[in-house]
């Protein structure tokens, strides 16, 4: 008696690579297209695994571009908020894991110098973790501690304080 519920050897091969030629995982390194990058990156973040961390509004900028782009030119592993989670609930659930998996958070504020409230949160969980902090503006990486945290007055969650530096 044959059994009808096995597919036959050539559409088990087939979707075992299709499979495997699936989607990649959102946690491997963003892979920069660029030849080189101008930004340098600080040597104590080289080689390590950091997490870029964003406003939603800045996940598309070329400074977010060009931070991935000097952190992955300089050896890091780097998870990308932007491509790491797939909603705010997502985020919520799996941010405090990755952020014990990483070595530096590094912050990308929005065009304006805002980040959100999630961001906030992110900055807080890591300074309690430990972690290095940077901040990336004028295309340079900057200890968090350098800069200027200022709350809005008409603040929103995506849009709740603002980062300067003293030469922004």
């Amino acid at each position: 008696m044959q059994n009808r519920t096995k597919r036959p050897p050539a559409a088990r091969a087939a979707s075992r690579r299709s499979a495997s030629a699936g989607p990649v995982s959102r946690l491997q390194p963003y892979l920069s297209i660029s030849s080189r990058s101008t930004v340098r990156v600080p040597p104590e973040l080289a080689r390590k695994a950091v997490y870029l961390a964003a406003p939603v509004s800045a996940y598309e900028s070329r400074a977010y571009d060009a931070a991935q782009d000097a952190l992955m030119a300089a050896g890091c592993f780097v998870i990308a908020a932007r491509e790491a989670f797939s909603s705010s609930e997502d985020w919520l659930r799996r941010f405090p894991d990755i952020l014990r998996s990483v070595q530096a958070v590094v912050v990308v504020p929005a065009e304006d110098h805002t980040v959100g409230a999630g961001v906030l949160r992110e900055v807080v969980e890591a300074s309690v973790l430990g972690l290095p902090v940077y901040l990336f503006s004028g295309l340079r990486f900057h200890p968090l501690a350098s800069a200027t945290l200022r709350f809005l007055r008409d603040g929103s969650r995506v849009r709740c304080a603002e980062i300067r530096l003293e030469e922004d």
